[in-house]
């Protein structure tokens, strides 16, 4: 299931987060998402299943925090894109008083 609009316009916010890619990027905002490139492959990891990761990252959500194609263990970051479906998520929430 594909969160983004499926216009796909840059700059659009998702129309819809499923509760595991809220997760992930509130894990990616905390620093605990990283990307490791080796001379064969890119992997994603962190506390939320990859398929959830690499969806973000395709939606532009995170992104990487050096240039890609350096080696090594870095860093995901939360984009502009993913910083507006974080608070278009938050200001959604409604709490209802609790007596």
């Amino acid at each position: 299931m594909n969160a983004l609009d499926p216009q796909g316009d840059e700059g659009r916010v998702p129309l819809r987060l499923t509760v595991a890619q809220y997760q992930a990027l509130q894990a990616t905002a905390r620093g605990e998402v990283h990307r490791t490139h080796t001379t064969i492959a890119y992997t994603i990891t962190g506390p939320a299943s990859s398929k959830v990761l690499w969806a973000i990252a395709r939606a532009g959500l995170i992104t990487d925090s050096v240039p890609t194609g350096q080696y090594g263990r870095h860093q995901m970051v939360v984009t502009a894109k993913g910083r507006a479906a974080m608070e278009a998520v938050t200001s959604a929430f409604d709490p209802k008083e609790t007596c």
